[in-house]
């Protein structure tokens, strides 16, 4: 098994995405990043930093860019990027 190889801190947190995290949960913690001094989530990775994957309703990430913006108001920016190692993760950057 795969692990992202560093913890949880106050700029990176680890959502898993087995089952489809709902996307309140995503927002929530956009906007909990975009309040502070910004940070990343990693979607697909477990909170003890195993990489479990995507669900595939998630890997589409201009789509899901466009939908958080779509979603806060004002509009929260991101950049997202899929990683992959042999399973594949997404980083959602927020500033």
């Amino acid at each position: 098994m795969s692990n992202i190889g560093f913890k949880e801190n106050l700029m990176n947190e680890f959502k898993s995405d087995r089952t489809c995290l709902p996307d309140s949960d995503i927002i929530d913690a956009v906007v909990a990043f975009a309040n502070t001094d910004g940070g990343d989530l990693f979607l697909g990775v477990e909170n003890d930093g195993e990489i479990t994957g995507l669900h595939n309703k998630h890997k589409d990430i201009t789509q899901l860019a466009a939908f958080i913006a779509n979603r806060t108001v004002p509009p929260v920016p991101v950049r997202t990027e899929i990683l992959v190692t042999p399973k594949m993760y997404q980083c959602i950057h927020t500033k």
